[in-house]
């Protein structure tokens, strides 16, 4: 059950079945609720939680339980990090950069370079905020393992066989 600890006088935030809880933490009451799909992973900073659930990035504000904002995209999140006032967040089709605003810095897709069944080639490519290409790099064919390092911190998701 993945969780969030929390500092004097803010919620506990826990996820139960989809739902990301507000509970406080003297009495246990409920103090807000909201229901995603598919909730990964949970960031925190100051008054807000950062929710990736699907193809989403969802920020909510910690003591009242409302969505402030939501950032769809390309894929869905296995793993997240933040560094500063960046939300870093990776899948298995790719990767991006978000500031806690919710603007984007970059992203990193997983392409194909054939349409071709039997000879898929694939690789990785990074654009900047504006679609401009940054850099590419092949991919070997295979299982596709996600993680992401930033400075000492470290995520990589469960994984199930």
């Amino acid at each position: 059950m993945p969780g969030y600890r929390a500092a004097d006088g803010e919620p506990v935030v826990v996820v139960l079945d989809g739902n990301v809880v507000g509970i406080d933490i003297e009495s246990g009451a409920r103090l807000w609720s909201l229901h995603f799909a598919n909730v990964e992973r949970l960031l925190a900073q100051g008054d807000r939680l950062y929710v990736c659930a699907g193809k989403f990035l969802h920020c909510v504000d910690k003591r009242t339980g409302e969505q402030v904002g939501s950032i769809a995209l390309d894929f869905p999140v296995s793993a997240a990090i933040m560094r500063g006032d960046r939300i870093l967040v990776a899948g298995p089709e790719g990767a991006a950069c978000f500031t806690v605003q919710g603007s984007k810095i970059w992203s990193a897709a997983v392409k194909y370079n054939s349409k071709k069944l039997l000879s898929l080639s694939r690789r990785l490519e990074c654009v900047n905020a504006a679609g401009r290409p940054l850099w590419e790099n092949p991919l070997a064919q295979g299982a596709v393992a996600v993680a992401l390092v930033a400075g000492d911190d470290v995520v990589q998701p469960d994984f199930t066989a």
